[in-house]
């Protein structure tokens, strides 16, 4: 995963990063996401504190659309005069997420999960099997073991000896 340009590492207080659901390229921090209270967390978006660097290009604009930097999905919307959030207070200025736009996605080793993000790469232990330990011994054991091994090569393929079907 990318690091977010202007956000620091994530810690044990914010381990949650909300990339765009296309792509899953990392956008923004869940600390980045501004309290609006009851009313407005029932809504379809979050609204962001701060416009972050990615976001460049929409700002220069008094509205715009928000895009992701990667695939160029739409996520968002930017107003620089602001929205009348539900609840009835006043958000200036609104960075708008669309929710559905984004996925949560847990940073933490240790933790758990978060619900809807992909379990990430297998562990070592699921990957290491046996049978490849054991060949790799074969093979860096004595130049004896290398006859045998090439005479159960041929007869697994199915004949005896080395000889084809008959």
């Amino acid at each position: 995963m990318a690091a977010l340009d202007g956000a620091p590492a994530p810690t044990e207080t914010d381990p949650i990063v909300y990339g765009c659901s296309r792509c899953r390229t990392p956008l923004f921090r869940h600390k980045h996401i501004m309290d609006t209270g009851s009313a407005a967390s029932q809504s379809n978006s979050f609204f962001l504190s701060e416009a972050l660097k990615w976001m460049e290009e929409a700002s220069k604009d008094t509205e715009s659309k928000l895009y992701c930097p990667s695939c160029n999905a739409r996520v968002g919307a930017l107003n620089w005069v602001g929205v009348q959030i539900p609840g009835g207070d006043w958000v200036s200025p609104a960075i708008i997420i669309h929710k559905k736009a984004v996925d949560p996605r847990s940073t933490s080793i240790t933790g758990p999960p978060v619900v809807g993000a992909s379990a990430g790469p297998p562990r070592l232990e699921a990957v290491a099997k046996p049978e490849a330990r054991d060949s790799a011994a074969v093979a860096a054991g004595s130049s004896a073991a290398a006859p045998a091994s090439a005479g159960a090569a041929a007869a697994s393929a199915g004949g005896a000896g080395g000889v084809g079907p008959a």
